[in-house]
C-alpha cells in the first residue's frame, strides 16, 4: 500500500511482469520522479519478500482460472493442440501440462519454493535498461549501478531454445467431448522452421494477421 501509494503521488504507472525466459518492469512517470521511482521499482526486483499470504490468495485465483478453463471448449481445445504440437519432455520449462496435472502441480508448490527459485536464478548479470524521454542521464545510472550492481545469479543465464518437433509432420486430430457446452471449437496448427529475419517473414506475418490474428 505504501509503494502505490508513492506511486500515485508520483503519477506514476508501474509494471512487474514476467513471461517466458524473462522478468520486465517498465515504468512511465515525469522526470522530476524518475530516480525515486526508479529506486523503488528496483528495490522490489532486488529485495522481493514473497509474503506466504499474497502468495496463498494467487495460487487460489490460479486454480480458481484453472477450473474454469476444464470446462471451456476454447481452452481444452488450445491446451491439447500445444500438447500435440509441441510435446516437450516431461519436466521441461515449456512443456505444456493437461489442466488436471497444472492444478497438481500449483497445489504442491510452496512458497518456498519460490523463493528459492528467485535466489538461484534472479540476477542483472544479463540485463538491458531502455529509457526515452526526458531523464537525468548521470543521475539515472548512479541509481542503477547502486542497485544492481554485483546482483549476479548462482546459476549462469542461458537462453532456452525453441524447438520444431520433427515427429509432429505427420497429421493427426484428436477430439474431446464437452457434453454440457452449447458450442465447439475447432483448432488446427501448423509449425514451420522460420526466424523473424527470414525474407520470408513479412508476408508470412501478414498472411497470419489476415487470417487470423486480426479483424477476422
Amino acid at each position: 500500500a505504501q509503494i502505490n501509494d508513492a506511486f500515485d503521488k508520483a503519477k506514476a504507472q508501474v509494471r512487474i511482469y514476467g513471461g517466458g525466459q524473462t522478468t520486465t518492469a517498465s515504468v512511465q512517470t515525469d522526470k522530476a520522479n524518475l530516480p525515486a521511482v526508479l529506486a523503488i521499482v528496483l528495490d522490489c526486483l532486488r529485495n522481493p519478500t514473497f509474503p506466504a499470504a499474497e502468495f496463498d490468495k494467487l495460487k487460489q485465483e490460479r486454480l480458481a482460472r484453472l477450473e474454469s478453463q476444464k470446462q471451456d471448449p476454447q481452452a481444452l481445445a488450445f491446451n491439447l493442440a500445444t500438447r500435440l504440437s509441441e510435446p516437450y519432455s516431461k519436466g521441461h520449462p515449456f512443456e505444456t501440462l493437461p489442466y488436471d496435472d497444472e492444478i497438481a502441480a500449483i497445489k504442491a508448490l510452496k512458497v518456498e519454493d519460490v523463493r528459492a527459485f528467485y535466489k538461484n536464478f534472479y540476477g542483472a548479470q544479463a540485463a538491458t535498461l531502455a529509457v526515452v524521454g526526458s531523464f537525468d542521464e548521470p543521475a539515472l545510472r548512479k541509481t542503477v549501478k547502486s542497485q544492481l550492481a554485483g546482483w549476479k545469479a548462482p546459476q549462469a543465464y542461458a537462453r532456452i531454445p525453441l524447438q520444431l518437433f520433427k515427429n509432429t509432420a505427420t497429421a493427426k486430430a484428436q477430439a474431446i467431448q464437452t457434453d454440457d457446452k452449447a458450442n465447439a471449437m475447432f483448432v488446427t496448427m501448423l509449425k514451420y522452421p522460420l526466424r523473424d529475419d527470414s525474407p520470408d517473414y513479412p508476408a508470412v506475418y501478414m498472411a497470419n494477421y489476415i487470417l487470423g490474428d486480426g479483424f477476422l
